[in-house]
């Protein structure tokens, strides 16, 4: 029968007596149960049967000699000058030293024999009277980790044989300059499109610091309570606690009696107290303003409290005004189509009087950059005259920076509307779905 290897790695040692006829049995039970397990040491017990034979008829013939000098003396040949003149004297002598030698052997290999019998069947026995904690393996000691980079390590260049590379299509005095500028140029986007909120922070696994890990934001140099400040500790006889910003300052409120602050309207602010509830009152004031004025960054805090620790992100931005649109009560107050033609006065004529068909009062706006221009009236109908060939672009971004409604439609100069061009569907699908965005 197959098993897989999850299955036979889950199987479990039965537990044995310190009894050898039990154990042997369970061996034996163990052996028929699970082949694959006690099969190859069994082999290996087969191949020592010969050798236990070899010895024990070499001891059994060693014996017998011997005992036939015991049974002369026995019979009272205890005369030395006749063993002497019969040379059987110096023949027992040997006798006995040849049984002490080889009985020490035999001692000895027997004893290799059970050693090898013992690890032959993987340690069955030893593993089941021998307690487990005897066997416990040492693990070595798990390593944090530093976080992954999120730039690899440049690679060898693979270009093909007789490939121009850039850096050799400059002087050298040249080229190092442009790597200066482009190195600083690189640094900008960064700054600007980066800051210390994109660093990756680990979570502690467990801490009495209660603070907020996300969404905590302030305007520039605008004073802000941090919200969720608490010490959840045992009792003890003092509390101190200390946080700390790098672009900006904190301050609390005056402390009460038996409470104590330190750097009140620093960048590091320590509070002591004997009473847990004072100190987590003072905490909930707490509040944060930046030194610098920036629209949009951020700032790191540090909050400790014996030995652990706490880092939280604040984000610095001053927020943008909402765009409010007035959606009306009809569609014609709520989308406007946009177009751009150049030299297709016939192909656009043909579009608005699509549009006039099932939108009347719809506003429409033309940009034009034709290098002969015709005009093109009509109620509720702008044409802009463009500098001729100015292109598509920037067509586009004239007609839509003369859009006032909340919606705008773009549409080709040889589009036509048809019954099937419901735009109160699509105005309902982005009402219904607010997070949509082209």
């Amino acid at each position: 029968m197959n098993m897989s290897l999850s299955e036979r790695g889950s199987t479990k040692p039965q537990q044995i007596t310190h009894s050898a006829a039990v154990s042997t049995r369970h061996m034996a039970e163990e052996s028929t149960r699970q082949p694959g397990r006690i099969g190859a040491p069994t082999n290996r017990l087969v191949l020592l049967w010969p050798q236990a034979v070899v010895l024990t008829l070499l001891l059994r013939n060693t014996l017998s000699r011997s005992q036939r000098v015991v049974s002369f003396e026995q019979k009272g040949f205890h005369s030395c000058c006749e063993f002497h003149r019969s040379g059987e004297g110096p023949r027992r002598d040997r006798l006995m030293a040849n049984a002490t030698f080889w009985t020490v052997v035999l001692v000895c290999v027997s004893a290799t024999c059970t050693i090898l019998f013992s690890s032959s069947i993987g340690g069955g026995l030893l593993s089941d009277v021998v307690p487990q904690r005897a066997f416990k393996p040492s693990y070595p000691k798990t390593k944090r980790l530093p976080p992954p980079s999120d730039v690899p390590p440049p690679g060898p260049c693979t270009c093909p044989t007789g490939a121009l590379l850039l850096k050799d299509a400059f002087p050298a005095a040249e080229y190092k300059e442009l790597m200066q500028r482009r190195h600083k140029e690189l640094q900008q986007h960064k700054n600007r499109t980066e800051s210390v909120l994109s660093t990756l922070l680990y979570a502690p696994s467990n801490s009495p610091l209660q603070y907020p890990i996300q969404g905590f934001k302030v305007r520039p140099m605008t004073p802000t309570i941090i919200p969720g400040l608490a010490l959840h500790a045992a009792q003890r006889n003092n509390y101190t606690v200390s946080l700390k910003v790098s672009k900006g300052v904190l301050s609390t409120v005056t402390p009460a009696e038996g409470a104590k602050v330190q750097g009140n309207g620093e960048s590091r602010l320590m509070v002591e107290s004997s009473s847990l509830e004072v100190l987590n009152e003072l905490l909930a004031d707490v509040s944060y303003a930046s030194t610098l004025y920036h629209i949009h960054t951020g700032d790191l805090a540090s909050f400790q409290f014996e030995d652990h620790e706490a880092v939280f992100p604040i984000t610095i931005k001053q927020p943008q005004p909402p765009v409010l649109y007035d959606m009306g009560t009809d569609i014609n107050s709520q989308v406007t189509i946009t177009t751009k033609t150049f030299l297709r006065y016939p192909e656009v004529n043909a579009l608005l009087r699509s549009i006039r068909q099932f939108y009347k009062d719809m506003e429409v706006i033309i940009a034009d950059d034709s290098f002969v221009t015709e005009k093109i009236t009509g109620d509720h109908t702008q044409h802009f005259i463009m500098p001729p060939a100015q292109g598509w672009f920037a067509g586009r971004n004239l007609a839509v920076s003369q859009v006032t409604t909340k919606y705008f439609l773009w549409v080709d100069d040889d589009f036509q509307f048809t019954k099937g061009t419901n735009i109160e569907e699509m105005v309902k699908i982005m009402e219904t779905n607010p997070e949509l965005d082209v």
